[in-house]
């Protein structure tokens, strides 16, 4: 494995959040990654495991989750249970790729590990196939840490950005810096910038590379990795797993180790995506019926324009009204202007615990 292009790949998919902006749909033991949000006949985690056949083989995609979805994510047939790697509580990304990077690499040795949320929209996935061997081969011979980069579409303030710097070569970057989310005015210069793109999430780093940097910027999760280590192996892993996440702090991996990190390579993505993270986004991915859009196709309409419905199997009916979300669930109706959909967690919040 010591050669340029000799090396094995493993993917890791993270899978353990919430969606809370898309309740009432997302609940929390049955968050946005179950359901069938893009119109593919399956849940879109799913969808996220299948679009690396052919890139990974299937023994070797983990799902990185809340220990209480690992029996939904099991009951999907898509990886086999040891693949799934439970959180016994959610502390941001970088502890969760830590863990699974440090015991893949003992387990492997050094490899190729590729990061991708469980939840996103990506087509076509053969140009996306084919931007991951891309990345792959660098983070490899580079030892760089790599990233895409989505070329904005719309001044859009719930992104993090990358700012790429000198080409390297066909779409890859060398990166600047990562920013957190930008206000409005912000986001407006870094458009017409235009060397600034949303980070999608997606990373793809030697298992050695991701390990030493966490090693450097993250000591206290480097510490608690080497208590870790100690039960590999053994009847107690589970247990000291679970110890790990409650010694470490929370943090995500963009701002633990990628706003810090002096070798990154940004890829400019050529494959169309969402993050799916509002139901506003489903103006991006739902069919456009008349003037309104929505995955039902016995939507009838007078004078109603420009609203998202999101009902299965029945007759909706829209008089009169205009810039509307509508979401019909087993046991709630939700209904708000357009405008206001995003403030949804707020009004998650008056709901008992974990509805």
């Amino acid at each position: 494995m010591d050669g340029l292009c000799n090396f094995e790949k493993s993917a890791l998919i993270l899978a353990g959040g919430r969606g809370i902006r898309f309740w009432p749909l997302s609940r929390f033991n049955n968050p946005k990654q179950f359901h069938d949000l893009l119109g593919k006949g399956k849940p879109i985690l799913e969808s996220t495991v299948k679009r690396l056949n052919g890139v990974v083989s299937k023994d070797q995609i983990f799902i990185s989750t809340r220990g209480s979805l690992k029996e939904s994510i099991s009951n999907l047939n898509i990886v086999d249970k040891h693949q799934i790697l439970c959180e016994p509580m959610l502390k941001n990304t970088a502890p969760a790729i830590a863990i699974a990077a440090f015991r893949l690499f003992k387990e492997y040795g050094d490899r190729i590990l590729m990061v991708l949320p469980s939840d996103h929209m990506v087509e076509p996935v053969e140009t996306f196939q084919r931007q991951l061997n891309e990345a792959s081969k660098i983070a490899w011979e580079r030892r760089a840490l790599v990233c895409f980069g989505i070329t904005p579409t719309r001044i859009a303030t719930g992104y993090g950005y990358i700012q790429m710097g000198e080409n390297l070569d066909g779409d890859s970057f060398s990166v600047k810096c990562f920013v957190e989310k930008p206000n409005k005015t912000t986001a407006e210069a870094y458009i017409k910038a235009g060397n600034f793109f949303w980070n999608a999430g997606i990373f793809v780093w030697r298992l050695s590379a991701i390990l030493d940097a966490i090693k450097r910027e993250l000591p206290s999760i480097w510490c608690a990795l080497t208590e870790y280590e100690k039960s590999i192996g053994t009847d107690l892993e589970d247990v000291a797993r679970d110890r790990f996440f409650l010694d470490v702090d929370p943090i995500s991996i963009d701002f633990g180790v990628m706003e810090h990190h002096d070798n990154l390579i940004g890829i400019r993505a050529a494959f169309d995506w969402d993050d799916l993270g509002t139901w506003e986004s489903l103006v991006r991915i739902l069919p456009k019926r008349g003037e309104n859009w929505s995955n039902n196709d016995k939507l009838i309409t007078l004078n109603a324009i420009d609203n998202i419905v999101h009902v299965m199997n029945k007759r909706v009916a829209l008089l009169d009204v205009d810039n509307l979300v509508i979401v019909d669930t087993e046991d709630t109706i939700f209904i708000a202007s357009r405008g206001s959909a995003e403030k949804v967690m707020d009004l998650v919040s008056l709901l008992p615990e974990r509805d």
